[in-house]
C-alpha cells in the first residue's frame, strides 16, 4: 500500500493495513477490517465509524478525537506498546476484546465494552491494570467517572435534591453534603450508587432536618478504589424564619415520663418552663432531648401527679404553651 505523508481516504468496506510512520485514517461512515502496524493514525472528521474488526501492534498508536465514534462490531485487539487515545468514544461491542503486551487505551473519552474486555501483559485501560477491571454486566471506562447530567434542589415542605447520571464507571456511592454558609459543608446521607452504567439513571433524597433560610447542597461521588470527585454545589431557599412554627404536643396526658414537643418545620429550644396548675407554685426546667430536627422529647420524670402548663419558646422567637396532665 503506497503511503501519504498527511493523510489516507479508505473507501467504505475494505480490509486495510497501515504501516505509515504518521497518518490520518477519514472514513465516511463504515470501514472493514482495520490492523495498524506502528505508526500513529488519527480518525479524521466527526461523526460515527464503524469497523468490523480492530487490531493494532508494533507500537502503534490510534487517536480517537473529541466528537468522534468509533463502533467496532467483532474483534479487538491491541498489543506490542500499542496506544488507543480516546478522546471521543470507543464501543467494543464484540465478544473478544483483548488489550495486553502492555497495550495502552487512555485518554479523556469513554470507552463501552458490552460484552467486556481482558486486560493482561502490563496493559492498563485508563490506568486500570487489572486483569478484567468492571466487566461485571459489561464494561465502561473513563477518567471520569460519572457524567452528570442535572443536580437540583426544591422546597415544598421539605427540601428535595434530585441529580441524574449519563453514565458510570466505577461509581460505588454519591456522598450528599449540606451547608448553612455556602463554604462549610458536612455529609447528612450517602446514596449507593450504581457501579458501572452507561444509561441514564435517576437519584432523589429528601431533607426534612434543614436548619436555616437558605441552604446549599453538594455532591461528592466515590469510586470503589477511593477516588472522588466534588461537583459544584447548589443553593435552595426554605420557609425558616418566613412564617411561625405550628407545634403539637404529646401526650397530654403522661404516663411514662415523657412528652414529645413537634414543630412544622426544625427548630431548637431556647427555653422551657412546666408550671403547676394544682395551687402549687412549683415551675421546673426539665431535661429535653433533640430527636431529630422537628421533634424535642421534654423529659418528666420526677415531676409529681398533677395539672402543668408546658411553655416552650424557641430559637427563631416562636412560643408554644400546652396543658398536660402527669398521672
Amino acid at each position: 500500500m503506497k503511503s501519504l505523508s498527511k493523510s489516507i481516504i479508505f473507501s467504505i468496506a475494505l480490509i486495510f493495513s497501515i504501516s505509515a510512520v504518521a497518518q490520518t485514517y477519514i472514513a465516511p461512515g463504515s470501514a472493514g477490517s482495520v490492523e495498524l502496524k506502528g505508526g500513529n493514525v488519527t480518525i479524521g472528521g466527526v461523526g460515527t465509524f464503524t469497523f468490523s474488526s480492530l487490531n493494532l501492534k508494533n507500537a502503534a498508536s490510534l487517536t480517537i478525537p473529541a466528537g468522534v465514534v468509533v463502533i467496532v462490531t467483532g474483534a479487538f485487539e491491541n498489543k506490542a506498546s500499542s496506544v488507543v487515545n480516546v478522546d471521543g468514544e470507543l464501543f467494543l461491542n464484540g465478544a473478544d476484546n483483548e488489550n495486553k503486551g502492555e497495550g495502552v487505551i487512555d485518554g479523556m473519552g469513554r470507552l463501552y465494552a458490552p460484552n467486556g474486555i481482558t486486560n493482561k501483559g502490563g496493559a492498563t485501560i485508563f490506568g486500570n491494570s487489572s486483569y478484567s477491571p468492571g466487566c461485571a454486566g459489561g464494561c465502561a471506562y473513563s477518567t471520569l467517572p460519572v457524567e452528570l447530567l442535572s443536580f437540583d434542589a426544591s422546597f415544598e415542605n421539605n427540601v428535595k435534591i434530585t441529580w441524574s447520571t449519563a453514565t458510570e464507571v466505577n461509581n460505588e456511592y454519591f456522598s450528599l453534603e449540606r451547608s448553612e454558609d455556602g463554604v462549610e459543608f458536612y455529609e447528612i446521607a450517602r446514596i449507593e450508587g450504581n457501579g458501572n452504567s452507561t444509561e441514564v439513571i435517576e437519584y432523589a433524597f429528601e431533607d426534612d432536618s434543614y436548619k436555616s433560610e437558605v441552604e446549599y447542597y453538594r455532591l461528592t461521588q466515590v469510586d470503589f478504589d477511593g477516588q472522588y470527585e466534588v461537583f459544584k454545589a447548589i443553593r435552595v431557599e426554605t420557609n425558616m424564619g418566613q412564617s411561625e412554627n405550628s407545634f403539637n404536643v404529646y401526650p397530654t396526658v403522661v404516663t411514662q415520663g415523657k412528652v414529645t414537643i413537634e414543630g412544622d418545620k426544625p427548630f431548637q429550644v431556647k427555653d422551657i418552663q412546666v408550671i403547676s396548675l394544682t395551687g402549687s407554685s412549683n415551675v421546673f426546667q426539665p431535661a429535653t432531648s433533640e430527636v431529630g430536627f422537628r421533634n424535642v422529647e421534654v423529659d418528666m420524670n420526677g415531676v409529681q401527679n398533677g395539672l402543668y402548663l408546658l411553655k416552650m419558646v424557641s430559637e427563631d422567637g416562636n412560643e408554644m404553651t400546652s396543658r398536660i396532665i402527669v398521672k
